[in-house]
This record gives C-alpha cells, structure tokens and sequence, in this order.
C-alpha cells in the first residue's frame, strides 16, 4: 500500500513538474490542466476587458429616484442573476413587456424603495470597458436605454 501511495504522489508531482515546464516554453496554462484556464483578454501588463451589466433606474412618487443593479433586482435568485435578468428584462428579451414581468419588477423596485411607489422605470444597459494594468476609471456607455410601461402593471 505504501508503494502505491508513493507511485501516485510522485506521478502527480512529476505531472505538475511537466506542466510548469511545458507553461514556460508554449505560454498560456494548457488545458485541460492542473490550473484553471486563462481569462479571454486578461493579458498580463495589458489588454481591455469588455462587460454588460444592466441597470435599473427608479423614480418614485415622492420623487426621490434610485438605482439598482441586477444583483439588487434578482437577489432571491440563487445563481445566475445577469443571465436571469437579461433573460427577463434585457434589451431583446420579449418577456420584459409581459404584465407579469413588469408587475414583478414594479413590486420588486417598491420592496427595494422601502414601500415608496415607482411612477418611473428605466431599463438601461451599460458597456463597460477597462483597460487591464492601468489605474485609469472604466469606461460606461449606455447601449439601450428603454421605459417600463407601468400601465400594463396595474391592469
């Protein structure tokens, strides 16, 4: 049994051993492998990394307004939260006019307001781009901006 637990320790380290070596002369962690794989666009010292995240902006009747972001809207949902949005409220989802859908995220946004009634919502999504090894505030451009037609919410 001891030799067998040694064989299987050394093969793993020899295994890592070549795996560092083969990291050192090809570049980026092969994979499959012992480490994860590399990030899309995560390039040391550089590169842009390019994100969607939508935004749920509120103005209620007292008129104080708010902003929240899908995480804040989908909290209840366990996994997922961005996909589940979009897939609810993204700018090409036909679901977002759907009475239930808009009913939904009108009782969601008064929960998250504290019971304060939204006369206003406005479905934004954003680009976020930022330059990877450097200091600089990301970019956000506004790529679709759309408003919830409360009416359908209150039939």
């Amino acid at each position: 049994m001891k030799a067998l637990v040694r064989a299987v320790f050394a093969a793993v380290v020899l295994t890592w051993v070549a795996e560092v070596g083969v990291t050192a002369v090809l570049g980026p962690e092969p994979y499959p492998a012992l480490y994860q794989p590399a990030f899309g666009g995560a390039v040391p010292g550089g590169g842009v990394a390019v994100t969607r995240q939508p935004a749920v902006l509120v103005t209620y009747a007292d008129g104080s307004e708010a902003t929240y972001d899908h995480d804040d809207v989908m909290a209840a949902s366990p996994y997922q939260r961005a996909s589940v949005f979009r897939s609810a409220f993204g700018p090409e989802s036909p679901r977002r006019t759907h009475p239930e859908n808009v009913r939904w995220l009108v009782e969601r946004v008064t929960a998250l307001g504290g019971g304060r009634e939204p006369v206003e919502i406005v479905l934004e999504d954003h680009q976020i781009t930022r330059e990877l090894g450097t200091r600089k505030p990301p970019q956000v451009v506004v790529t679709a901006r759309d408003t919830v037609d409360l009416g359908s919410a209150r039939a």
